[in-house]
């Protein structure tokens, strides 16, 4: 091929294609398996040679698109003999196509979960769910993947106990036949379906993300504290020595409907904005607590607000794939960003307040020009979600984050990638320092260097070993602390 290439961005390849490929894939994959199948068994238990039949695989390319990890999936399931027969288990995939409250997450994972409670009484289904919810809910909370031998360990659990309740999950998890070799999600969907507070009433298989870690750095007299004391781990031996009470609460501020997702101060600090699941934005007087402005037009929950650094702007980035800019002081809005093929994950105004990044599910960033809402450049590279953006502080630079584990460093005015560096772990936020030459993020501070250089392999355990910092939310409140 002579080292040739050409970029492809698969958000931007037409329906129809996605379709015929997935079809494709999934008639290679079900032959596949009925032919292994078929090999296996006497004469009168083999498949018939036209099956799952074409409307079994019509119905299958329809609930997956136009994701390939719904396909690899249930292939993943159906072939999985451990579970059942074979046409059982397409006949409980394909069950979930008729229910009309079923998302693509609970067609892609209920059937792989349901089946771990087939045929045992209510009592065993409580038992079931309380071990699911300790060991793969510690799976996927993890920020690091540990083995099943450490998971034993650390769960506190008798040795092989983690290994026996991962043993029907071959299709949503990586299982290595070592119990010493970490186990791994196949796709970050698993987790993001386990730990949707939107799901807490309908999943049975709901994962709790409360973190004990932070427990133990809550007042001893504290509600929280007391509340919660149960859930502090037996295994951390040595807690720190805390105050009896809180710091006094500056503001309580309430008015949302549903989870609070994102906050942000004004660069003036004189207004807080919240965003939430109601599909509202707040404005808020940070000093009286005072309710300013509602700001309501999106069509799905809002995942991040960003105000511009003269205060008189601010931005929020939506799951219903838009972008929009407000006028703070009358909450007028200002411009629709439209564009991205996925949910916006974050936002981020440029220092000069110019220009504006939006990072998107879509795996691609977009700036704009934050007066006019004039697309500037379109990014790629990233071969995940980008989960965060950042201008650098002389607004030449553009930093991005994403789930494929890398950082990117952009030149803002050309859309030239200027740097590629290559982590051992999530970044979800980041930020340049005042120089312009280091990265701070979640996972440590990483030095960078604004030409065009090759890319860069970093571990996150040399960038002082920092750690990402967790809260605690009660109901659908949430509380500002004096630092």
């Amino acid at each position: 091929m002579n080292d040739k290439y050409k970029e492809l961005a698969l958000h931007q390849i037409p329906k129809p294609i996605v379709k015929e490929d997935i079809s494709t894939f999934l008639e290679h994959e079900l032959a596949m398996i009925q032919d292994d199948y078929n090999k296996t068994v006497t004469l009168n238990r083999q498949l018939p040679a036209d099956w799952p039949g074409l409307t079994n695989v019509q119905s299958l390319v329809r609930m997956a698109i136009p994701l390939f990890i719904f396909a690899i999936t249930i292939c993943r399931f159906i072939k999985d003999r451990k579970l059942g027969q074979l046409k059982d288990q397409l006949n409980t995939v394909l069950k979930y196509e008729t229910r009309s409250q079923a998302s693509q997450l609970d067609a892609m994972y209920r059937p792989v979960l349901d089946q771990l409670l087939n045929g045992v009484t209510p009592l065993q289904k409580r038992g079931l769910v309380e071990e699911f919810q300790q060991v793969i809910g510690s799976i996927v909370v993890l920020a690091s993947p540990l083995s099943a031998t450490a998971l034993d360990r650390l769960l506190g659990v008798p040795k092989g106990i983690v290994e026996s309740r991962i043993d029907l999950l071959h299709s949503v998890l990586s299982i290595p036949f070592c119990p010493d070799h970490p186990i791994r999600l196949l796709h970050l969907s698993f987790r993001d379906f386990l730990v949707d507070a939107e799901k807490r009433e309908t999943n049975p298989f709901w994962v709790n993300k409360l973190y004990s870690a932070a427990l133990i750095f809550a007042p001893k007299e504290s509600i929280i504290r007391n509340t919660f004391q149960n859930y502090i781990s037996n295994w951390i031996s040595q807690q720190p020595n805390i105050d009896l009470t809180w710091n006094a609460i500056l503001q309580t501020l309430e008015g949302h409907s549903s989870t609070v997702q994102s906050v942000a101060f004004s660069h003036d600090l004189k207004l807080l904005a919240s965003a939430s699941y109601d599909r509202t934005v707040r404005i808020w007087d940070a000093a009286t607590g005072t309710l300013q402005q509602t700001l309501e037009g999106h069509g799905d929950w809002i995942q991040f607000v960003a105000f511009s650094h003269d205060s008189k702007l601010l931005a929020s980035a939506s799951h219903d794939k838009t972008v929009r800019i407000w006028d703070v002081a009358t909450g007028t809005l200002q411009q629709t960003l439209e564009g991205h093929g996925g949910p916006v994950q974050s936002v981020a105004f440029s220092h000069d307040s110019k220009l504006l990044a939006s990072a998107s599910l879509d795996t691609m960033m977009r700036i704009w020009d934050a007066a006019t809402g004039t697309l500037q450049q379109t990014l790629e590279g990233h071969g995940s979600t980008v989960q965060s953006v950042a201008f650098s502080h002389d607004s030449k630079l553009l930093a991005s984050a994403s789930y494929d584990t890398t950082m990117r460093i952009w030149d803002a005015a050309t859309g030239t990638l200027q740097q590629t560096l290559t982590v051992d772990n999530y970044v979800s936020t980041l930020s340049f320092d005042i120089t312009n030459m280091i990265l701070i993020t979640n996972i440590g501070c990483f030095k960078v260097n604004g030409s065009q250089i090759p890319s860069l392999s970093i571990s996150s355990q040399e960038a002082d070993g920092k750690s990402s910092r967790e809260g605690l939310g009660i109901s659908w409140s949430w509380v500002t602390w004096k630092a």
